[in-house]
């Protein structure tokens, strides 16, 4: 399967600005994690569903679904961006990500609230 490659574009001007690649090329973090194989028997792991975006912090929020096969967890390597929640920079694609273990594509767009515990917002 493709992979699932994320993006950003200059509004303005139309010009790419960078590439999130989801399943790591070389030399990017998370490649020396699938092996010498990854990227060409990987593929998939793309945005299945709505993105969310912060205007405040400038993040935005992608939804990505299982690489490969859906319901096979046995990939090569750590899997760092299948069924995870990513939060990227929007000027410069840089992510902090979470992993999730579900083998399931996060069907809906991630949700962005404040939220108080016992008085304090979290």
């Amino acid at each position: 399967m493709p992979p699932g490659d994320v993006r950003g574009f200059d509004v303005r001007t139309g010009a790419m600005v960078w590439t999130f690649h989801s399943i790591p090329h070389g030399g990017e973090f998370g490649a020396k994690h699938l092996g010498a194989r990854g990227l060409a028997e990987h593929g998939a792991a793309n945005v299945w569903s709505m993105m969310t975006a912060d205007d405040d912090l400038g993040y935005f929020y992608l939804p990505f679904s299982t690489p490969d096969n859906d319901f096979y967890g046995g990939r090569l390597g750590d899997n760092l961006f299948g069924e995870s929640l990513a939060c990227l920079n929007a000027a410069t694609g840089e992510w902090v990500i979470h992993h999730g273990l579900w083998d399931y594509d996060i069907p809906a767009a991630p949700i962005l609230l404040d939220l108080v515990v016992d008085g304090q917002p979290i």
